[in-house]
């Protein structure tokens, strides 16, 4: 458990992450935010000049970072089919402060 959160506090997902950045550089940002990801995990089989070196903590954290995301869709589409107002979330990934603020919705 203490590698999986070393991974979410220590990571850069944007290693492994494609970001719109990557894709349009920054002629979207006024639409959108460079740092905004377009595609999990989607610089982790780069050839060539974009190879860079990725750590087990930064795929850790693009891993966190996509699963927080699916659970807070999860929960928000599951909110507002039975209208619920308050919901709790339980987790031993709540330690993570990192991983708190990444459910945040």
């Amino acid at each position: 458990m203490e590698a999986l959160e070393s991974g979410i506090n220590d990571g850069d997902n944007r290693n492994v992450d494609m970001t719109v950045g990557d894709i349009y550089g920054d002629s979207m940002k006024e639409i959108l935010s460079s740092d905004v990801i377009a595609s999990s995990l989607g610089k982790s089989n780069s050839k060539g000049s974009e190879k860079k070196k990725k750590s087990d903590a930064d795929v850790i954290k693009s891993v966190s970072i996509m699963m927080a995301i699916n659970v807070a869709q999860l929960i928000g589409l599951y909110a507002e089919i039975e209208r619920l107002q308050r919901f709790v979330f339980v987790s031993s990934l709540l330690r993570s402060e990192t991983f708190f603020e990444m459910i945040q919705v």
